[in-house]
């Protein structure tokens, strides 16, 4: 994306072609990997510990200061019970940060 916006002399399919083509992934647990992808960048990759863990980060604090112990409660109930819950957001990235903080707080349990 911002290969594009800036303008920059690199083509995106080589970008995608570098991703796919240079960047080994390491097992759960192993360690961070640098790599750049050809456009000036630097880029880190490390893998969770577990594979079956959700990594949080600070998204499910975030949920609580956002919403209030009681909202998260009434919004975890909601979503065990299988009622309908919509996310209505401004910003995308604190709705999608709060549907994964939703998801973490049900682990182990996963909708199907």
């Amino acid at each position: 994306y911002t290969v594009y916006i800036e303008n920059q002399s690199v083509q995106i399919e080589t970008l995608v072609g570098n991703i796919l083509g240079s960047v080994h992934v390491p097992p759960p647990g192993g360690p961070q990997v640098r790599f750049s992808i050809g456009a000036g960048d630097r880029q880190a990759l490390q893998p969770p510990l577990s594979d079956s863990l959700p990594v949080t980060g600070t998204t499910v604090a975030m949920l609580f200061r956002q919403l209030g112990i009681y909202n998260v409660i009434c919004l975890f109930c909601a979503a065990l019970t299988d009622h309908k819950i919509l996310f209505h957001s401004t910003s995308y990235s604190r709705m999608s940060d709060a549907c994964q903080a939703l998801c973490a707080l049900m682990f182990p349990i996963k909708y199907s």
